[in-house]
């Protein structure tokens, strides 16, 4: 569809981290007949949301690289990628993956967006040098809490816009019917009256 609206992510890896899993996530909402959405990645064996982005009209590439330096060194790719591709915003999540894309915005002028999942203070202090030196070479920051926001502010001196979109989930997926619930209560063998705690984590 040639009116389109065509977004690129880049992000680090495509494991089953926070970031990571937003990507497939956000997609299934997406108007796809708007926009069409691309998504870079550079760790070849974290590659556990492939599936799910491209079961939802995601286009994906793996430019590999084993280190952060190498992520840097693929701008040239990248800025290509954007240009044979006429990409029209880039979205970066985390740190590497942001420094990158600041490099191609430089170069190319497209829009970039960066989102940030982390307070400064929890990143290496390379990571956080980089991170302020390059933070004013983009459109605007997202920040997913009012932590990270505050962060942000009291770590580097920012000239750009920084909104705060606090992460969500879709609650839908995960609702399920009473019945069901009981189903599971017996074949577990837990009374059905029993209070249950359960524990949500990334492994």
């Amino acid at each position: 569809m040639p009116d389109q609206i065509r977004i690129l992510h880049i992000i680090k890896s495509l494991g089953r981290g926070g970031a990571e899993m937003l990507l497939p996530e956000t997609l299934k909402f997406h108007d796809k007949s708007r926009f069409q959405f691309h998504y870079i990645y550079f760790l070849p064996w974290k590659n556990q949301m492939v599936e799910a982005i491209k079961e939802n009209g995601g286009i994906i590439s793996c430019l590999e690289a084993s280190n952060n330096i190498k992520i840097l060194l693929k701008w040239r790719t990248i800025v290509r990628y954007v240009r044979e591709n006429n990409i029209q915003l880039i979205h970066c999540h985390l740190p590497w993956a942001g420094l990158v894309g600041r490099i191609v915005h430089r170069i190319t002028g497209v829009p970039l967006l960066y989102t940030e999942h982390n307070k400064q203070e929890r990143y290496h202090f390379l990571t956080r040098w980089l991170n302020r030196l390059t933070f004013s070479w983009q459109t605007g920051v997202i920040a997913v809490s009012n932590d990270v926001a505050n962060s942000i502010s009291k770590n580097i001196s920012v000239g750009i816009p920084v909104i705060e979109i606090a992460n969500g989930i879709d609650t839908e997926h995960f609702k399920r019917e009473k019945e069901s619930g009981l189903e599971v209560r017996r074949r577990l063998g837990i009374p059905e009256d029993a209070f249950v705690v359960g524990t949500i984590a990334v492994f």
